[in-house]
């Protein structure tokens, strides 16, 4: 038999969707203030919100004969037709709030319109109105709610321990706080604040309060435009990754979301920057016309959907990538990193033979630069890898080869002619001034390249940022005339059929890569070509990782990812190797590439490839400033 539900039961299953845990009873009544025009909001819980909640807002208040009203079913003032569903500019639009939260809740309102003498208490117990009354109160809104889910005790068992509940609540203040800037947030928690924002209307003043000065001082603002999508915030600087995305924070017009599209684009924004399992953390917001976006998707209203997708990725992914791009002022080596004073801890020697101890403290300079001068002119496009081809040499002139040279080979293998030990010539250097004042002192755990200037002490991995240089280099362009070389004698790589069958399918994409490939029958494939100059003993490893990487089946379209995935693999096989030490040349060349291609910060994996010390820091570590 079809019988039409009791009044008190269909408030309860609205409710169910509404209010799922005191969390969603804060986003509600925090979102009506903010709709209200509050320019203060408080919220206190006790118990994680279970036993007691609290939001006090200096709104416009509700007017008296209207009050009752406000908690009935799909009561509302802010949509009046459906067309309006169609542009919503609202936190709010469906007014099921106050009747889902008072149908789970002992609950009491009082408020206050400015024009009026006196304002109104109202109180409601499961659903039901138990008073209302006049009492004296400020020109705003209340709204307490107690014993949450009191009348639906088979809920109780789905909450989580009231710590988890106020983290829950916690976080939401501190999303809802970064996205109305202009609004003073104050948040207490078991009678403690928690939580207090200056309502300047400044992004940054939000940060400050939320997460700290330091986590502040690690982001790059965003400020672009893009098919009319505007995104404006705050992004991370590559050095200082994250272990999980809950640091990754999207608004659309002011409203908290969840969206794929969002953190898609930001992660294509940091491919090649960040390690692999890490991931950016940004507060940005996305402007839209309202029209274009569709918020009534979510019971909770966090999930949206765009018309056009395609152009919301491309306007975030444009923005934080020009944010990370940025302009380079000056011309001379970008460090990864600036090291402050703090991070080093030189022991120093006391007068006592037996005894040493550590620096005595010295007054803390202002905090030094911790990570890339975000002004760079970072780019994409960069001139070839040097080939470092022998010149002819004079016959009074043979090139020198220092005592060392027979045991380490150079990284720079030239293409040219070799001496009859196998020993590469390398092309006779032309002496010019020293890259930005920059003098090579010398190679430590044969990995890290030391040079210094007047302003500092450079440190670089000679791998990591070799292996960028020749990444970026692929990256540029992908054709075999100018990345692929030739081999002499062909290499013969053996892999399974199936894998070989892979490789021959795809090879037209490889050769994009510089790889000239032919069957050889048997699961044999013929390589005729690799790029840059790697070794032939790498040839059959890259080979199998790249039959690993292709889709099977028949050949399809290849992603971005996979050619990034290759790159990566062919410049760490290309570049030096650390644990061979490097001549004072070759230290010398990569200093000069790392000046010509500011883009060469950090490895493909995401790992600095240098970082400064500041000589003011040295002098004050041995305190001689």
């Amino acid at each position: 038999m079809i019988k039409v539900l009791p009044k008190n039961v269909s408030e309860l299953i609205a409710a169910g969707e509404v209010v799922e845990r005191p969390v969603s009873v804060v986003k509600e009544l925090v979102e009506n203030s903010i709709d209200a025009g509050a320019a203060d909001i408080t919220v206190e819980i006790k118990d994680g919100g279970i036993t007691y909640i609290r939001v006090s807002d200096n709104g416009c208040g509700i007017p008296a004969d209207e009050v009752p009203t406000a908690f009935l079913r799909h009561a509302t003032s802010k949509l009046q037709n459906a067309d309006q569903l169609n542009a919503i500019e609202t936190m709010g639009f469906r007014g099921e709030a106050l009747a889902a939260i008072c149908a789970v809740s002992r609950t009491e309102m009082i408020t206050k319109c400015a024009s009026d003498e006196i304002g109104t208490c109202v109180k409601y117990v499961a659903g039901d109105l138990d008073s209302c009354e006049e009492a004296g109160c400020p020109t705003g809104t209340t709204v307490v709610v107690r014993d949450l889910f009191f009348s639906t005790p088979a809920r109780m068992k789905f909450l989580k321990k009231d710590a988890s509940e106020a983290a829950a609540v916690a976080s939401f203040m501190d999303r809802i706080a970064l996205a109305n800037t202009g609004v003073a947030f104050k948040f207490i928690k078991n009678g403690k604040e928690e939580l207090r924002t200056p309502g300047d209307g400044r992004l940054e003043s939000a940060i400050d309060a939320v997460f700290g000065r330091k986590f502040a001082e690690t982001l790059t603002p965003v400020d672009g435009n893009s098919w009319g999508i505007g995104v404006s915030g705050f992004t991370s600087q590559p050095a200082y990754p994250k272990a999980n995305r809950n640091m990754q924070i999207f608004f659309v017009n002011g409203r908290l979301v969840r969206s794929r599209t969002f953190t898609a684009a930001l992660d294509a924004s940091y491919a090649n920057l960040v390690p692999s399992g890490k991931f950016a953390a940004c507060v940005l917001n996305v402007t839209v016309n309202p029209a274009l976006v569709d918020v009534n998707v979510h019971p909770a209203k966090l999930e949206v959907r765009f018309t056009d997708d395609h152009a919301v990725f491309d306007a975030v992914y444009h923005a934080v990538k020009s944010a990370l791009q940025g302009k380079r002022d000056r011309i001379g080596i970008v460090p990864s990193k600036v090291v402050p004073v703090e991070e080093l801890k030189v022991e120093m020697l006391n007068a006592t033979p037996a005894k040493s101890i550590f620096a005595a403290p010295v007054e803390k300079p202002a905090p030094a630069e911790q990570t890339v001068i975000p002004e760079t002119d970072v780019r994409i496009s960069v001139p070839k890898v040097p080939a470092f081809v022998a010149k002819p040499q004079p016959a009074a002139k043979p090139a020198a080869v220092k005592p060392e040279a027979p045991a380490e080979v150079p990284f720079f293998e030239q293409s040219g002619p070799k001496t009859e030990k196998n020993v590469p010539v390398r092309q006779e250097a032309t002496k010019t001034d020293t890259v930005h004042g920059y003098n090579y002192i010398g190679e430590v755990f044969r990995t890290y390249l030391i040079f210094e200037n007047e302003a500092g002490v450079l440190f670089v991995d000679k791998h990591a940022a070799h292996e960028r240089i020749i990444f970026n280099r692929l990256k540029s362009k992908f054709n075999p005339d100018s990345d692929a070389q030739l081999l002499l004698s062909p290499v013969t790589v053996s892999l399974e059929k199936r894998d070989a069958q892979v490789i021959l399918d795809y090879a037209e994409t490889l050769s994009q890569l510089g790889f000239e490939v032919d069957d050889f029958g048997g699961g044999q494939i013929i390589v005729r070509s690799v790029p840059v100059k790697l070794n032939d003993d790498d040839v059959a490893s890259l080979l199998q990782i790249m039959a690993d990487k292709l889709p099977k089946g028949g050949k399809r379209s290849v992603s971005e990812a996979f050619y990034d995935d290759i790159l990566h693999s062919v410049a760490c096989k290309a570049a030096v190797k650390a644990g061979k030490r490097s001549s004072e040349e070759d230290a010398e060349d990569i200093l000069r590439m790392l000046d010509d291609d500011p883009d060469a910060r950090f490895c493909p994996h995401g790992r600095p490839v240098c970082f400064e010390i500041k000589r003011g820091d040295l002098d004050k570590q041995f305190l001689r400033a």
